[in-house]
């Protein structure tokens, strides 16, 4: 794909937005391992992949590469001192439409902080009105209680369970809430609602 943006000029107080690189292994593995029970479930692969520094060296490579053939778009959150507080990554992509699926967690202690719904919104921005997709959507589990309100802040609207869509890091098969939101949805909410920022 082209014109992708790897570094986002928007700042949200002392945060920022960037495509992930190599040297950033040591602080994803840090921030993976610290949020271990709140990622283990709604972000298994993640989590399977990351179990040791030299795992998040493979990982951001295969991410990397992955980038490079337009397949996948993963970018960190980080503090004015570089310390890795947040991921968000942009996945199975569908070119015909176009549209794409969207994840994002955040450390455990800069939750409730606005930063995710902030970034996620200069994502969903980029997507929409730079590369003209149409659609992007996420799936999430009803216990991900902070996903819910961030979704329905942004303006993604409830599309609909998939049953059995997920297996967690024990092995258990979990139903998924679909949520999807339209170019024209994301417009009017931004219109309506400049510089929209959320507590969570």
């Amino acid at each position: 794909m082209q014109n992708i943006k790897t570094e986002f000029s928007s700042n949200y107080q002392n945060y920022s937005l960037r495509l992930i690189k190599p040297g950033d292994a040591s602080g994803f593995f840090q921030l993976v391992n610290n949020n271990y029970d709140r990622l283990k479930d709604f972000f298994a692969g993640t989590v399977a992949q990351n179990q040791s520094e030299n795992d998040s060296v493979l990982f951001i490579q295969e991410a990397l590469v992955k980038f490079s053939s337009g397949n996948y778009y993963p970018f960190i959150i980080s503090e004015i001192d570089n310390r890795i507080i947040g991921f968000i990554d942009i996945k199975n992509i569908d070119i015909k439409i176009p549209k794409a699926e969207i994840g994002s967690f955040i450390d455990t202690s800069y939750a409730s902080k606005g930063i995710i719904t902030f970034f996620l919104s200069e994502i969903l921005g980029h997507f929409f009105i730079d590369l003209e997709f149409e659609k992007m959507y996420l799936r999430t589990h009803q216990a991900n209680t902070s996903a819910h309100i961030v979704a329905k802040k942004l303006g993604f609207k409830e599309e609909g369970i998939l049953r059995k869509d997920y297996r967690t890091t024990d092995g258990k098969l979990i139903d998924l809430i679909y949520y999807g939101i339209l170019k024209d949805e994301y417009q009017n909410n931004r219109n309506s609602r400049p510089g929209l920022v959320d507590q969570t």
